[in-house]
């Protein structure tokens, strides 16, 4: 997935970032890996296929810093859904950690 060039830094700088997919009503979300451990191209292709019909946008980007904790950079969103983001990526964190510990 093609970071836009207005995200790069803070992905660049994360120790964790993922892009935030989204539908138009909020009631569907993906996290998209973007560092450490960035997709293929061929792999991002196949996933399009599927994220179609759920009508998901790029909906801009969050990151994990040991220094900083969480940082995001997203498009205006209503605060209940920009809080359910942050539970979300809480939980991809924990979710990261625990598969990097089995690695």
């Amino acid at each position: 997935m093609h970071t836009p060039e207005m995200y790069r830094p803070l992905v660049s700088s994360a120790d964790i970032a993922v892009a935030v997919l989204l539908n138009t009503d909020a009631c569907n979300m993906e996290f998209f890996s973007l560092q450490p451990r960035p997709f293929s191209e061929s792999a991002v292709c196949a996933l399009e296929v599927e994220w179609a019909p759920r009508h998901l946008h790029f909906a801009g980007v969050m990151a994990w810093t040991a220094a900083s904790g969480i940082q995001a950079q997203l498009e205006p969103l209503p605060a209940a859904t920009a809080a359910s983001l942050y539970k979300g990526f809480e939980a991809y964190l924990t979710a990261f950690s625990a598969d990097s510990n089995v690695n």
